[in-house]
């Protein structure tokens, strides 16, 4: 079921993304196409805030995956140290951002304002959550939650005397036990992939054309 909805919610994150900036295309190309200008007098989009919030977030990327690898070897200290940068890559995509908001100098209340804003507000909204699973998934390595596999499946052994032991309560811990790495790896695979996915299309829209088209 983990997987199922991690699938269902990274497409339906995706096919948003991907509508919105189809739209945005869409208006921007027939403007172009009349001989008109798109963004309105004294509205620039710099390249450079976006290209370092798109690298930054494909590092977050791999010390997520470090983060997966260390529960898995039982590394706690590595475990920490990659979730704690990927949460401060997050906030460096989200300072990022809102860095490049104040240099375009675009006014909300205009079409291009409302749709830019809106398509990276949303990827905004989306990292923040990210952000909140990584802090979650950090307390929870914490507190000792998730963990190397260490509990193996054996045959119970045999009940002898008045006291048996209970053998299907000890496999269902081993099961648990076993099942919590391989939870945690499953959502945090699909959390990148939907991420990195939605990251690459906010990051490709606007460059479908020249830059010099942007002034």
């Amino acid at each position: 079921m983990l997987l199922v909805g991690t699938s269902l919610a990274a497409a339906g994150s995706f096919m948003a993304i991907v509508g919105l900036v189809g739209f945005y295309l869409s208006a921007r190309a027939g403007v172009l196409a009349d001989g008109g200008v798109w963004l309105p007098d004294g509205t620039t989009i710099p390249l450079t805030p976006g290209n370092m919030a798109m690298a930054t977030m494909l590092i977050s990327g791999v010390t997520m995956w470090w983060a997966v690898d260390a529960v898995g070897k039982n590394d706690r200290q590595m475990a920490y140290l990659a979730l704690g940068l990927t949460i401060f890559f997050g906030i460096a995509v989200i300072n990022a951002t809102t860095f490049l908001y104040s240099q375009m100098h675009l006014p909300v209340a205009t079409s291009q304002g409302v749709m830019i804003y809106t398509i990276t507000g949303l990827h905004l909204a989306m990292m923040v959550g990210g952000l909140l699973y990584a802090g979650v998934m950090t307390f929870r390595t914490l507190g000792g939650e998730y963990h190397a596999e260490t509990a193996r499946a054996s045959p119970p052994p045999p009940c002898t005397g008045t006291s048996p032991s209970p053998p299907t309560q000890d496999l269902a811990r081993a099961s648990t036990s076993r099942s919590r790495p391989d939870m945690y790896k499953t959502g945090s695979m699909f959390a990148l992939a939907g991420f990195g996915l939605l990251a690459a299309v906010v990051w490709a829209g606007p460059r479908a054309t020249t830059p010099s088209a942007w002034t």
